[in-house]
Formats: C-alpha cells, sequence, structure tokens
C-alpha cells in the first residue's frame, strides 16, 4: 500500500473507473477524505483502505472489493438520504469496522470471506445478500463474520447466510424472509418481530438470543440450540404456561 495516504480531500463527481484515475483503485489509502457522487461502478478495487471518509451517494454497484477495508466511515446523511449503492457488487477479504452504513443498499451483493464489525447498519436494503463463494454448481464455501452491530429495520430477506458467525447483532424488526441461515451462529443476538416466513433456520446457534416470534408449528428448527432459560419464548407463542 502506498505509505503516503492522501488525507482531507473532497472529490466530486468523479469516475474512477476511468483509465486516468486507476491509480486510486489499488494499494491506496484515503483518511478523512469526502466522496461526493463518485463512481467505481464494474471496476476492481484491491487492497484500499478508507479511514474515516465520507462516501455519500457514491455507485459501487458491480464493484470487485478485494481487501479492502473501510474504517469508521459513513454512506449516506444523517437522514438516510443520498446513500451509497453496492448493488450486486463482490467483496472477499475484506472489512466495515465501526462505520455507519445505515441505508446504503447491498441488495444482491456478494460478501465472502468479511467482517462487520461494530457498525451502524440499520434499515439496509439487503435482499439477496449473500456470503456465498460458488466454486463449482456443487460445490460452494460460505463464510461471513458480523459482530456487534445494529441491522434493525432492514430487509435480509433471500440472503444467503448459512454458516456466518452472527454476534451480540440487533436484528429486531428484520425481515429475513425466504432467507437461508442454516448453520449460522446468532449467539446473544436481538431478534424481536422479525419476519421469519420460509427462512431455514435448522442447526442454527440461538444460545442467549432474545426472540418472540419463532413458531414451532411453522418452522423447522431441527438443530437448533437454545439456552434452557430461553424455552419460555418458543412455547409463548403456543399458548402454554410453563411451571416450575
Amino acid at each position: 500500500m502506498n505509505p503516503q495516504p492522501i488525507r482531507k480531500q473532497t472529490f466530486e463527481d468523479i469516475d474512477f473507473t476511468a483509465p486516468k484515475v486507476e491509480g486510486y483503485r489499488s494499494d491506496i489509502e484515503f483518511e478523512q477524505c469526502i466522496f461526493l457522487r463518485c463512481s467505481w461502478s464494474g471496476s476492481k478495487i484491491d487492497q484500499c483502505r478508507f479511514d474515516r471518509c465520507q462516501l455519500i451517494d457514491c455507485d459501487l454497484a458491480s464493484a470487485a472489493l478485494t481487501q479492502v477495508t473501510f474504517i469508521d466511515c459513513q454512506f449516506a446523511r444523517d437522514d438516510l438520504s443520498e446513500a451509497t449503492s453496492f448493488r450486486f457488487a463482490a467483496a472477499s477479504a475484506s472489512k466495515v469496522l465501526q462505520g455507519n452504513c445505515s441505508g446504503v443498499d447491498f441488495s444482491h451483493s456478494v460478501w465472502h470471506d468479511c467482517q462487520f464489525l461494530d457498525c451502524r447498519a440499520r434499515a439496509l436494503n439487503a435482499k439477496g445478500f449473500s456470503c456465498r463463494k460458488t466454486i463449482s454448481p456443487t460445490v460452494w464455501v460460505d463464510a461471513f463474520t458480523a459482530e456487534r452491530c445494529d441491522f434493525s429495520f432492514s430487509d435480509f430477506s433471500d440472503s444467503q447466510l448459512a454458516s456466518s458467525e452472527l454476534i451480540a447483532c440487533n436484528f429486531q424488526e428484520v425481515s429475513f424472509c425466504a432467507a437461508d441461515l442454516r448453520d449460522a451462529n446468532l449467539a446473544d443476538c436481538e431478534l424481536d418481530n422479525i419476519d421469519w416466513f420460509n427462512a431455514r433456520l435448522t442447526g442454527a446457534n440461538l444460545e442467549d438470543a432474545r426472540f418472540n416470534s419463532l413458531d414451532l408449528r411453522t418452522m423447522d428448527l431441527t438443530g437448533v440450540r437454545i439456552s434452557r432459560f430461553q424455552t419460555e419464548m418458543l412455547t409463548n407463542p403456543l399458548g402454554l404456561i410453563i411451571i416450575d
């Protein structure tokens, strides 16, 4: 990576896909920079670091991100307007750390072997979000980690999050409609008021998680792990009263 970061500059309406700015897409660090309406759409971004930057109304749709790190970055206005788009992007070995990506469009994007840590990520459009790397039509690898993130009020419908590590995250009021969460680790998560319609949850770890809408009558919870104190959370929707 370039030893001299680009600091405190504003980039406005820049097309970073153009050949003349190719050097801004690889082995470079941006520190406290502002990007307004900039585009990396469809381009390759390798080993870049964005530290305390603002990316407002930027277009990273269909971009390929490899070993890209966003630290304490903001991806929309405070009112969630002019949110940046990662729609159909493909990221690998990348990180979003301590950032505010609320309102961002992550729909149909792939984040394989990536980490989201300590992020505010409310009201995301994450429909079709995936952590899957496909090796062949019958072979694939799932890998994704999110810890201590606030994903409340987001749409993760049709997402592919099997075998993900989703620890101590807030998923309140989230749609997991038709999502694949098989063998996912959801320990210590907030899972109240979730839309679980057609979600697949077998083998998931829900130890110490809080939930109020898992219904034994309509969901296959085979292999799901819970703590003893959580039993009442499962029986309440059935109208059962457990007496010690």
